[in-house]
């Protein structure tokens, strides 16, 4: 995390497995290892968790373990993988939010991006998805919705004379 450039790096992926533990592994395909700009208020949002964790930390003294992660457990161990979803899920639930999954943020991120006109390569990048034709194949229907869109856009800028209902096409 640089707090100065506003960007989050995806370097790791943490994961558990039950013979095994829970431990970091490198990402699926080398383009998941990225960089991403965040938002004013993303940002915000971090520099206040930050500034909590800062808090904790001079609390629990060197008990504190110094983990190198952005959320973490209240003693500075990393979280076990699932947590950050559970308690995205109760969360919702609590402050009566419409039913999301933690997972479909990053859905709804990349809808948005593509809604508001966002090149797909750009889209495809942030993701860290390996190609574009796996962002093309995942995201068709977000293609279908925007197509729906320019089509009414189209008849917003036609005059109302040219419109589907005052045209006499016949004689």
């Amino acid at each position: 995390m640089d707090f100065n450039a506003k960007t989050v790096s995806v370097t790791k992926a943490r994961q558990y497995v039950k013979k095994h533990g829970t431990y970091d592994k490198k990402p699926k395909t080398a383009k998941s290892v990225r960089t991403i700009k965040l938002s004013d208020d993303a940002m915000y949002i971090l520099e206040e968790h930050r500034k909590e964790q800062e808090r904790e930390r001079e609390k629990l003294g060197d008990q504190w373990v110094e983990s190198g992660k952005i959320f973490v457990q209240q003693n500075g161990k990393p979280m076990f993988p699932q947590r950050p979803s559970s308690w995205f899920s109760s969360w919702i639930k609590r402050i009566g939010l419409p039913k999301i999954t933690f997972h479909e943020l990053r859905h709804s991120h990349a809808s948005i991006l593509i809604a508001k006109g966002v090149d797909i390569a750009s889209v495809s990048r942030r993701l860290g998805h390996n190609n574009i034709q796996t962002t093309i194949s995942t995201y068709t229907h977000t293609f279908k919705e925007a197509d729906n869109e320019i089509a009414e856009l189209l008849d917003e800028v036609l005059s109302p004379e040219l419109s589907a209902p005052s045209l006499k096409l016949v004689e």
